[in-house]
């Protein structure tokens, strides 16, 4: 835009300097003639003077010729020299016409001669600025070629470095993931270990019940429900949190309140067996493990 602002201006102002100069040769070229049109009736009338003076001239001469000596022949003679003067006045009247009508063409030729140079020279002007217009637009698409493409090479380079980054991004959010995964994985396992645990755990500690009522009692132990409930062979451990604080009953069978066992919302505990409506639960923090028998809108975690 900005070259084509440049080369516009240059071509209007030598349209206006070529106008100009248009203008003030029309303007000599009018007073030319008009001087020419006056010099040529000027030189018409004195050619015409000029003719009656001879005339005059010629017939006073006839006229003297057939006079004798006298007052009336020195009247003529006199007429006469008036006539010749009058011709000779006529005849340098004409010849300064002439003169000034020769010059006045010459002058008109000199114009047209310059006329003729400016108009070439005006002529090579227009083209050479015709050819620098002509560089100059294809300097301008030469420019924009090459910013174009620099451009578009970046854009590419950037588009390149932005996948490469997401790319990046992508493989570490999936390395993280397959570490959550397993970590998930090995959490899993570790409770269903210690859920295994947890039953033996309660099933020697129901043994030595009966045992020590046995002997105590003097009869023969008879089965009874462990204070913690054998957990369903299908469960699966997984992680939870309660909506409001719940007690957590201790696997001896003492209330929890006497060793201050609560569960606490916005706190997630692990459930790693089961015997009906009752949890097996542990809390990771301080290792301590328990009954949940209020297992009613329990919040589990998703992984």
């Amino acid at each position: 835009m900005a070259v084509q602002g440049e080369v516009g201006g240059d071509l209007g102002a030598g349209v206006a300097a070529a106008d100009h100069d248009d203008t003030l040769f029309e303007a000599q070229c009018s007073e030319l003639r008009e001087e020419i049109n006056r010099l040529e009736s000027e030189l018409e009338q004195a050619e015409r003077e000029r003719d009656y003076a001879l005339d005059r001239c010629a017939e006073l001469e006839l006229q003297l010729a057939s006079v004798e000596e006298g007052a009336e022949r020195e009247e003529l003679e006199e007429e006469l020299q008036e006539a010749r003067r009058e011709v000779a006045d006529a005849a340098n009247n004409t010849q300064d016409r002439l003169t000034e009508l020769q010059q006045a063409v010459q002058q008109a030729e000199n114009l047209r001669d310059q006329a003729t140079r400016d108009a070439q020279a005006k002529l090579e002007e227009a083209d050479a600025v015709f050819e620098e217009t002509r560089a100059k637009a294809a300097q301008a698409a030469a420019d924009f070629e090459t910013n174009l493409a620099k451009r578009r090479a970046q854009s590419e380079r950037d588009l390149t470095a932005r996948q490469q980054k997401a790319e990046k991004r992508l493989a570490e959010i999936e390395h993280r993931a397959e570490q959550l995964r397993l970590e998930a994985e090995k959490l899993r396992t570790d409770a269903e270990r210690r859920a295994r645990q947890t039953i033996e755990a309660a099933e020697r500690q129901a043994a030595e019940l009966n045992s020590a009522s046995a002997s105590t009692t003097g009869q023969v132990p008879m089965a009874q429900e462990a204070p913690s409930l054998p957990a369903d062979a299908a469960f699966k451990p997984f992680w939870f949190a309660v909506p409001e604080p719940r007690p957590l009953r201790p696997l001896d069978g003492q209330p929890t309140e006497e060793k201050g066992m609560m569960l606490k919302p916005m706190t997630w505990y692990l459930a790693i067996g089961s015997s009906g409506n009752t949890l097996i639960t542990e809390d990771r923090t301080t290792g301590i493990r328990g009954l949940l028998d209020d297992t009613s809108k329990l919040q589990r975690a998703q992984y």
